[in-house]
């Protein structure tokens, strides 16, 4: 889409980081951003400004109202060489605090989501995301696979 857009005659492509919104009188109208490679902020001016920076966004909490309360995030992790109790077809396993998923995505891998509640993802360099999958979500798959 961007580089179909930037061959329109009528169409100059920036790309750097929005850091907020310009608005006038309720209305968005433009953007104020740091251009690539640069910590000068600038202002792009638009009769439309179309926002799609993501689930992380960081311009959201201006442009939602009643605000977006995000209760969980899903991680996702690829398992090699398992067994689902019920080949070629995805399972749902309703575990405590939330769910898990489990589906066929080759002949030799698994994708596992796991439904993680709270604002944030648990750190994965810290060690936060692997002790919460030994220590929450493992033991409540092991205990289904080998009833």
């Amino acid at each position: 889409m961007r580089e179909k857009a930037s061959s329109l005659p009528n169409v100059r492509l920036e790309q750097g980081t929005v850091t907020s919104l310009l608005e006038e009188k309720g209305t968005v109208k433009g953007v104020q951003y740091k251009s690539k490679g640069s910590d000068l902020e600038l202002s792009a001016h638009a009769p439309l400004t179309i926002v799609c920076d993501g689930c992380y966004s960081n311009l959201r909490h201006s442009l939602c109202n009643p605000k977006v309360d995000i209760p969980s995030c899903f991680v996702g992790l690829v398992l090699e060489n398992c067994q689902l109790p019920y080949a070629n077809h995805g399972h749902v396993i309703l575990a405590d605090p939330s769910p898990i998923l489990f589906y066929p995505i080759s002949s030799t891998e698994i994708r596992c989501l796991v439904d993680v509640p709270g604002q944030k993802v648990p750190s994965i360099s810290g060690g936060e995301m692997s002790r919460y999958l030994k220590t929450k979500v493992a033991p409540q798959v092991c205990l289904l696979c080998f009833k």
